[in-house]
């Protein structure tokens, strides 16, 4: 799953550190992926909004990747 530490949370008008729960290392600030071993942690599960299973305070959210757009020269072509 592809995540992010979510954007709306504050702290002191700074973006919030979110903190892996067992080693204390800060996650990355920009869209990382969670293993299937992380996910079945339930401490990191709760970091996830409560929309995703086990999940509780938000401070991580699903992101979605959108497809890159086609560079100028590769647009489809059409046919004759």
């Amino acid at each position: 799953m592809r995540v992010q530490p979510n954007p709306n949370n504050r702290q002191n008008g700074r973006p919030l550190v979110v903190r892996h729960p067992t080693t204390g290392q800060p996650f990355p600030d920009k869209p990382f992926t969670l293993t299937a071993v992380q996910l079945a942690d339930p401490d990191i599960l709760r970091l996830l909004p409560k929309s995703a299973a086990g999940g509780l305070f938000g401070d991580l959210v699903p992101v979605e990747d959108a497809a890159p757009a086609p560079a100028p020269g590769d647009a489809p072509k059409k046919i004759k």
